[in-house]
């Protein structure tokens, strides 16, 4: 089964309330705690800051970005609803939002998207790796 959330509007007067992280929130506690489903993903164009935002703080990575859609350039974001994703915390690159080019290269060699920030230059993506779990071996005696 897929399920396909489309998207929500906020009242002028209430946005700022986090609503679309609130809602994303309460949708994926529930498909947590009453469904089986296993994998999530939602595509949402680059310069859609707002809903990266939501997307990344609800747990989701981008894992790759084309063109969709009759040629809409999105990125392709992922959950797994049952073994989240675990980022290493060294070896970040950041990369500016709309360098698409230098993106495609940073996910090609095994990054994901994890964060969005903004600074006087602009909004940049954040990359990390996933790291693996340690398979820990008893020692032979």
């Amino acid at each position: 089964m897929i399920i396909w959330p489309d998207y929500d509007v906020v009242n002028l007067f209430y946005r700022g309330n986090q609503l679309g992280l609130k809602m994303n929130s309460q949708a994926i506690r529930f498909l947590k705690e009453e469904t089986d489903y296993i994998h999530l993903c939602a595509t949402v164009h680059p310069i859609n800051h707002w809903n990266i935002r939501v997307l990344m703080k609800s747990g989701f990575v981008i894992k790759n970005v084309k063109e969709k859609y009759g040629g809409e350039l999105r990125y392709i974001v992922y959950q797994n609803l049952r073994e989240p994703i675990k980022i290493m915390s060294n070896g970040k690159v950041f990369v500016k939002h709309m360098d698409i080019e230098e993106q495609k290269k940073v996910l090609n060699s095994g990054f994901l998207g994890v964060d969005l920030l903004e600074s006087l230059q602009g909004f940049q993506v954040v990359f990390a790796k996933q790291s693996t779990p340690v398979i820990r071996v008893a020692p032979f005696d």
